[in-house]
């Protein structure tokens, strides 16, 4: 599942004991490219998981997409992400 996660970079997992939750998960990468945050969406889904995927990775992606703009144009963000 890891090696996938890293290929595909989002997780998408549906639980086991509630057939119906879903959760969708991404990366934040920062100036450097390592993973400085991540954001995650879960709910329950009624139809299909790759509906529920469709809908919700690319409002995902644009998020992080923006974040990650925002780390490079104040890099001080960044440290406000990573615990030391």
């Amino acid at each position: 599942m890891l090696r996938r996660v890293r290929k595909d970079h989002y997780a998408f997992i549906r639980n086991e004991a509630d057939d119906q939750s879903l959760s969708l998960a991404i990366p934040v990468f920062g100036p450097t490219g390592t993973v400085v945050a991540a954001l995650e969406w879960s709910g329950v889904a009624d139809a299909d998981a790759a509906a529920a995927r469709k809908q919700h990775l690319p409002v995902l992606q644009q998020a992080s997409h923006r974040i990650e703009a925002m780390l490079v144009e104040v890099p001080d963000l960044v440290a406000s992400l990573t615990c030391r």
